[in-house]
C-alpha cells in the first residue's frame, strides 16, 4: 500500500500562524528495513510562458522558479518496520513572511537571486497553458512525505505522498501598512458651464480687449479613496464639491446652483502580471473587472462639505502581492453622475486610484455568522480564482515538480 498523509484536523484553508498536523501513514506487508521517514513543508511559486519567437519561429518556454520557504522533519531513523500500518506524527507552522530566492531547479542550494522579504503571498493557481503557447503560474504549499528504504533486495525507490494546502495570509490588528493612512485625493474633474440666461449676459463691445468672458460657473469634484482596505472590515470614501472662483473675465456668479449626487459607481479591479525575465522580459496581463456597486439619489451635495459613501464590510479578495514572476494589484474606479437640482445640466465624472488588499484580520478567524460568512467568500475566490479542485491537484503538483 502506498504512504499516504492524513491530516488532523482536514481544514479548507489555513491562516498566517496556523499549525498544520496530522500523520504519515504506510501498511507495510512484509518487514521492511527504513532508513528514515521525511516529510517536507515547503512554499514554492512557479511561472512559465511558452510563445514563438518571430525571428527563429520556434516556440519557446520561459520559466521562473523561486523558493519561499522549506521545512522538514525526519523520524525513525535506520529501523525495521513490522507487518501492519505504522504512523510518523508530524506539525508544521505557516510562517507569516518569506525571504523569497529565485532557483534554477527546485533541488538546487544555489540562490540565483535573493528576493525582498515579503508577507506570504495567498495560494494562487493560473493554467492557461496550450499546446504550444500558453501560460500557468502557481504559488503553491504543499507537504511531500517519504518512506526511504534501505533493504539490500527489496526495491530501495522511496514510497511517497503529497498533497497541497490552501493558505490565507492574516495580520495583527494594526500593522505597518496601516500606518500613515491617508486617503487618495483624487480630482475626478474640473469642469464648467454657462449659468446666466443669454438675455442676462452682458453685452460684448465690438473689437474690445476688455470684453467680459462668458459666466462660466465653475466647480471641482474631489473622490478621496482609501490607500489600504483589509477584508472583513468597514471602508468608505468621500466625494467633495468645490466652487471655484471666478476668472479675471468671469461673471461672477451670486447664487450658486445646487448639486446633487444622482448616482455612484464604485469598483474594485484587479490586474494580474506574470513577468518571466531571461533576457528580455516576458510579460502576460490578466485583468478582471469588478461588478462594483452603485448607489442612487445620494443627496445634496453641499459645497466644502464631503459625502461619506459607506461601503460596509469588503469582502474577501486575495491579498495584494507582489513577487518578481507574479504580481496582484487592484485599483479602484469610482464613476458618477452628478447634476444640477432643477435637472438643467448633469455631468458624468470618473477617476481611477491604486487600493492595497491587506491580509485577514487575525479576529476573522471567531466563530459565528460573520465567519461562515467569511469562509464562504474564501472558499468561493478559491474556486474561481486558485482552481482549487481535487481535479486539478495531479496537474498542479506535475507542473510545480518540474
Amino acid at each position: 500500500m502506498a504512504a499516504s498523509i492524513i491530516l488532523d484536523p482536514q481544514q479548507p484553508f489555513y491562516l498566517s500562524g496556523d499549525t498544520v498536523k496530522g500523520r504519515v501513514r504506510y501498511q507495510c506487508l512484509k518487514p521492511r528495513a527504513v532508513e528514515r521517514v521525511e516529510v517536507k513543508f515547503w512554499g514554492r511559486v512557479k511561472t512559465t510562458i511558452s510563445e514563438k519567437n518571430n525571428l527563429s519561429g520556434l516556440y519557446n518556454q520561459y520559466r521562473d522558479r523561486v523558493c519561499l520557504f522549506e521545512d522538514n522533519l525526519i523520524s525513525d531513523v535506520n529501523t525495521t518496520l513490522a507487518t501492519g500500518v505504522h504512523n510518523w506524527p508530524f506539525a508544521f507552522t505557516f510562517p507569516t513572511t518569506a525571504a523569497p530566492r529565485e532557483v534554477k531547479s527546485w533541488d538546487s542550494k544555489r540562490t540565483e537571486k535573493q528576493l525582498p522579504e515579503t508577507v506570504l503571498p495567498p495560494s494562487f493557481q493560473l493554467n492557461a497553458q496550450g499546446l504550444l503557447t500558453g501560460y500557468y503560474s502557481f504559488i503553491a504549499y504543499s507537504l511531500v512525505a517519504y518512506v526511504h528504504f534501505s533493504d539490500k533486495k527489496l526495491k530501495k525507490k522511496p514510497e511517497t505522498a503529497e498533497i497541497l494546502l490552501e493558505f490565507i495570509p492574516s495580520a495583527d490588528d494594526k500593522t505597518p501598512e496601516l500606518e500613515g493612512d491617508a486617503p487618495h485625493d483624487k480630482d475626478c474633474s474640473i469642469r464648467g458651464f454657462e449659468l446666466v440666461p443669454e438675455s442676462e449676459r452682458p453685452k460684448l463691445k465690438r473689437f474690445s480687449f476688455s470684453n467680459p468672458t462668458k459666466p462660466t460657473f465653475r466647480f471641482r469634484i474631489t473622490a478621496s479613496t482609501p490607500k489600504y482596505v483589509r477584508p472583513t472590515e468597514p471602508w468608505r470614501l468621500l466625494v467633495a464639491l468645490e466652487v471655484l472662483p471666478p476668472e479675471s473675465k468671469d461673471v461672477t456668479v451670486a447664487t450658486p446652483p445646487q448639486f446633487v449626487l444622482k448616482s455612484i459607481n464604485i469598483k474594485m479591479n484587479s490586474k494580474l502580471v506574470l513577468r518571466v525575465v531571461r533576457g528580455m522580459e516576458h510579460v502576460r496581463q490578466i485583468r478582471e473587472d469588478d461588478a462594483g456597486v452603485t448607489f442612487q439619489n445620494m443627496g445634496v451635495l453641499t459645497p466644502g462639505k464631503p459625502k461619506e459613501i459607506a461601503m460596509g464590510q469588503l469582502k474577501y479578495k486575495p491579498a495584494t502581492t507582489n513577487l518578481s514572476s507574479v504580481s496582484r494589484r487592484y485599483k479602484l474606479l469610482v464613476e458618477a453622475v452628478i447634476e444640477t437640482a432643477d435637472g438643467a445640466h448633469s455631468f458624468k465624472l470618473k477617476c481611477k486610484e491604486p487600493v492595497t488588499v491587506g491580509a485577514l484580520p487575525v479576529g476573522a478567524r471567531g466563530g459565528g455568522e460573520a465567519q461562515a460568512q467569511l469562509r464562504g467568500n474564501i472558499e468561493m475566490a478559491i474556486l474561481k480564482d486558485l482552481a482549487a479542485t481535487a481535479a486539478l491537484a495531479g496537474p498542479i503538483l506535475e507542473m510545480l515538480a518540474g
